[in-house]
C-alpha cells in the first residue's frame, strides 16, 4: 500500500534528524577541522541522505506499479 505524503515526509525527516546528528556529533568530536575534513564529511553525509531520499520514491513507485513476472 502506497504511503501517504505525510507518512513519506515523517520517514524522510526522521532520517534527515539522524544524518544531522550525526554531522553535530562529528563536530563536537573534532577541534579545529580542516576545510578539506568539513567538505569530506557533509558531502558523504549528503550522498547517504540523497540516496535514502531515492531509494523511498522508488519504493514508492514500486507499491503502485505490479511486478510483472516474464
Amino acid at each position: 500500500m502506497k504511503s501517504d505524503r505525510g507518512q513519506l515526509k515523517a520517514e524522510l525527516m526522521a532520517q534527515a534528524e539522524e544524518v544531522i546528528d550525526e554531522l553535530l556529533d562529528w563536530c563536537e568530536g573534532e577541534e579545529g577541522p580542516t576545510f578539506s575534513e568539513i567538505e569530506e564529511v557533509v558531502l558523504r553525509l549528503r550522498r547517504r541522505m540523497g540516496e535514502r531520499m531515492a531509494e523511498a520514491v522508488v519504493r514508492e513507485g514500486e507499491e503502485v506499479r505490479p511486478v510483472v513476472d516474464p
